[in-house]
């Protein structure tokens, strides 16, 4: 299958990127960020959720912007870390069947993030990379940010191994959570949120996922996203390697490694896979064996 890597313009940007083949195409930034603007079928809908306050724009050196789509970040989040503006202009190398987006070196914490889009018969490796160029060794976690647009409901398995005694699984909240939140359904086997348009307050968990999955449901499609990481391991947040925030109008799937100490010069990086199944019914969420039935289907 041909894959196809051109310069376009998306929503007011000029500079950007697409890779694409017959069953998928993303649309990276090459002006900031760098950030996924873009993933859905070809002339299909985007599954990723765009600031409209933010399309077209180019933001101030110093002024740190929510633009939307995927973005690669460090954990554990800390203001002085995460939020720091990326709004320069990346380096873009292109191959046969890859595009990687490198961001200029971070001066406040002395680290370059990239990623590396890689597309095969519809489906695309996301790789978050993030480079160490400090004088002295860092700990932290390699996290892949996934804004969603609303419309749909973000489905997470919460299967696990047989422990027996011993707990298998975790759920972490954030001060800001209200469990009893209407957007979110707690399943036998798996957690469900449902984002929404109206102002709403913050709302986020996070889990140990052992199947490594979380499917959001929209557009009548199935949009799916795999991580190489799965439980084992140290991961921050009270040992997540998955998280999902909710505000108004979009929800973010995130995907953590586990925490590393990386030397100077080292790479960390956090492998995701994404694709869409078509013509898929959205389940009643909170009907387990229908939610549970689609999420095994695709």
């Amino acid at each position: 299958m041909t894959v196809k890597i051109e310069k376009v313009s998306f929503r007011g940007w000029k500079n950007c990127v697409k890779i694409a083949d017959e069953k998928a195409e993303a649309i990276v930034s090459a002006d900031f960020g760098p950030r996924i603007l873009f993933f859905g079928m070809p002339q299909g809908k985007n599954h990723l959720y765009v600031d409209d306050g933010a399309a077209g724009k180019k933001f101030g050196k110093d002024e740190f912007a929510f633009y939307g789509g995927h973005r690669t970040w460090h954990a554990p989040e800390r203001s002085d870390r995460n939020y720091i503006a990326d709004n320069n202009e990346c380096e873009v190398v292109c191959g046969d069947n890859f595009v990687t987006v490198t961001a200029p070196l971070e001066k406040e914490t002395a680290t370059r993030r990239a990623m590396k889009l890689t597309l095969a018969d519809g489906v695309l490796t996301v790789s978050n990379i993030i480079e160490n160029r400090n004088l002295f060794d860092v700990k932290f976690a390699a996290w892949g940010i996934t804004q969603l647009v609303s419309g749909g409901s973000l489905v997470v398995p919460t299967d696990c191994p047989d422990t027996g005694l011993v707990a298998n699984r975790a759920v972490s909240l954030w001060s800001y959570s209200d469990m009893n939140d209407e957007r979110i359904y707690w399943g036998s086997k798996y957690i469900a949120v449902t984002p929404q348009d109206k102002p709403v307050p913050p709302l986020k968990f996070g889990f140990t996922s052992a199947e490594k999955k979380c499917v959001y449901f929209n557009h009548d499609q199935a949009f799916v996203m795999e991580s190489q990481y799965g439980a084992e391991g140290e991961f921050p947040d009270f040992g997540c390697n998955f998280e999902c925030y909710s505000g108004r109008g979009y929800i973010e799937a995130e995907w953590l490694s586990p925490m590393r100490v990386l030397r100077t010069g080292e790479i960390l990086t956090l492998n995701e896979t994404w694709r869409i199944a078509d013509k898929v019914s959205f389940p009643d969420i909170k009907d387990e064996v229908e939610t549970s039935k689609a999420v095994k289907s695709v």
